[in-house]
């Protein structure tokens, strides 16, 4: 071939193609058109702009456009950290709530009266042991009423006397006083002696012709009686700050005196005295000694901790 070596041509070389770059995305053109911009108003009139402020334009210019691309988006977004935080306040709420009622109840309790008893178990009795009451049965138709009041320590032992300093001159115990609790059981009522009727016929004579015991039944006679139940507590009028008397507020008569030690006296608790229907000088009847009730207490919390209290 014509201008070639040996035969052969040249390998023809064509020049590669022009590389052309591709054209920027949007948000590199709005990211330079915002420096151009920027650039601009730090050469023109606004160079009182910093590039720390105008970021934060930029920050929030994007995000409002971002909020109105994605409006369901953001809505869900929104009402989810709502729903979340109303919860977390209704829920402070409630244990707040909750913590300052129970403050309020237990307000009168702190630091007020007893707060610890120290007792001393009592001694297992036996399964026949059972209280016993004696009454003597009254001839038909004398309608004379009987009672018997039965008096038990309530469900533990007494202490000594010595107990009661000893407790107080424990780490942590202000103050120590002794009190007694109760439980009176009276059973009143009328006992009636039954009549032997013997029968209109005679007995038979008995064998060898002599005598037989008269034939008849007992008839008439019973018991109406009525049992009461209620608990006494004997409370240290010289302490009149401890006790479970503290526990009730009397709401008529008074309370007891400090010199009221060995007094026939007692505070009968509202509910008592309601169901009992006393009232302020009323008396009540313990084991045979008269007591005058010479106030009301009612329980400011919970129940009472006795019927009547005593000196």
């Amino acid at each position: 071939m014509e201008g070639g070596l040996g035969g052969l041509t040249p390998a023809a070389h064509a020049a590669p193609p022009h590389h052309r770059p591709m054209p920027p995305s949007a948000p590199q053109r709005e990211r330079t058109a915002a420096s151009a911009v920027f650039m601009g108003l730090l050469s023109g009139a606004y160079r009182f702009i910093t590039r720390r402020s105008y970021r934060a334009a930029m920050f929030f210019t994007y995000l409002r456009r971002e909020l109105r691309r994605r409006r369901k988006a953001a809505l869900v977004v929104a009402s989810g950290l709502a729903l979340g935080i109303a919860l977390v306040v209704v829920v402070n709420s409630v244990s707040s709530g909750m913590t300052r009622a129970q403050e309020k109840v237990l307000q009168s309790l702190y630091g007020l009266g007893t707060d610890m008893t120290v007792t001393k178990a009592a001694e297992a009795q036996d399964a026949g042991e059972r209280p016993r009451f004696r009454f003597d049965a009254q001839d038909d138709g004398s309608g004379e009423e009987q009672s018997s009041d039965r008096v038990m320590v309530q469900g533990f032992q007494t202490l000594a006397s010595s107990t009661v300093g000893k407790v107080g001159e424990q780490d942590g115990v202000a103050d120590a006083v002794g009190g007694l609790s109760l439980q009176v059981l009276k059973v009143s009522g009328a006992f009636t002696r039954g009549q032997f009727q013997q029968d209109g016929q005679g007995g038979q004579g008995g064998p060898g012709g002599g005598p037989s015991s008269p034939q008849g039944r007992v008839q008439g006679g019973g018991a109406d009686f009525d049992v009461n139940s209620y608990t006494v507590y004997g409370t240290d009028v010289t302490e009149p700050a401890l006790g479970p008397l503290t526990s009730s507020e009397i709401t008529d008569g008074r309370t007891f005196k400090a010199t009221e030690t060995d007094a026939k006296v007692a505070v009968a608790d509202s509910a008592y005295a309601k169901e009992k229907k006393l009232e302020t000088g009323d008396t009540v009847t313990v084991k045979g000694v008269t007591y005058k009730v010479i106030g009301i207490a009612t329980a400011t919390s919970g129940d009472a901790a006795a019927n009547l209290y005593l000196p």
